[in-house]
């Protein structure tokens, strides 16, 4: 009987060795197939940085822009509202 315990405690043992193995060679296959990354020059840097920020303002623009297209169409909204309400009120006096 106390090989049956000791036997399960052993394959135990083994199983948790053979898993932290295969973890730390997934972690070496990781490290290998990692290259090394060139880093970008400054110019390069400044470059995306210049487009980042003419990205941004052009975005800025539409934004703006779209602003404005919306106040100009209340406007004539407004204006369209208020010229049915005028006739519609003349409607209401030739009934009577």
């Amino acid at each position: 009987m106390m090989l049956n315990k000791n036997s399960k405690d052993a394959t135990k043992d083994v199983t948790e060795e053979e898993n932290s193995e295969s973890k730390e060679n997934k972690k070496k296959d990781k490290k290998k197939d990692k290259k090394a990354k060139a880093k970008p020059s400054s110019y390069d840097k400044a470059l995306k940085k210049k487009q980042r920020v003419e990205k941004a303002a052009a975005a800025k623009v539409r934004n703006a822009e779209a602003k404005i297209k919306r106040a100009e169409q209340a406007v004539v909204n407004k204006e369209k509202a208020a010229e049915k309400k005028v006739k519609d009120k003349e409607k209401i006096k030739e009934k009577r």
